[in-house]
């Protein structure tokens, strides 16, 4: 490993969902992006609460993992590896939740 960058969000919801999402660039870079939530906080009956990988642009073509634009734990990536990313796009969802996550980009050139 070469180097390493660092980027954190956060989300909250109150009696609804709530989804965002971001895109981080990275130039042409061998990466391995793996997110994690790095806190959960219950604010109703039925908290939820996500964060990941939903797509990933390298020299393979631009990878999509949400499926059917929904959020949920099939949709989400938790780490990939590529050689030559351009960008990686997460997501952060919750419902009556408090949600922190972070992406880490470990770059391998």
């Amino acid at each position: 490993m070469v180097g390493q960058e660092a980027h954190g969000w956060w989300a909250y919801a109150e009696n609804t969902i709530q989804t965002w999402e971001m895109t981080v660039q990275v130039n042409k870079r061998d990466t391995f992006a793996e997110t994690a939530i790095t806190a959960f906080g219950n604010e109703g009956e039925s908290p939820a609460g996500y964060f990941g990988i939903i797509k990933i642009v390298s020299d393979s073509g631009t990878e999509t993992f949400l499926q059917d634009g929904s959020f949920g734990l099939p949709s989400y990536r938790q780490a990939v590896f590529r050689k030559k990313v351009s960008s990686v796009r997460v997501q952060i969802a919750c419902w009556d939740s408090y949600v922190r996550g972070r992406l880490f980009l470990n770059f391998w050139s």
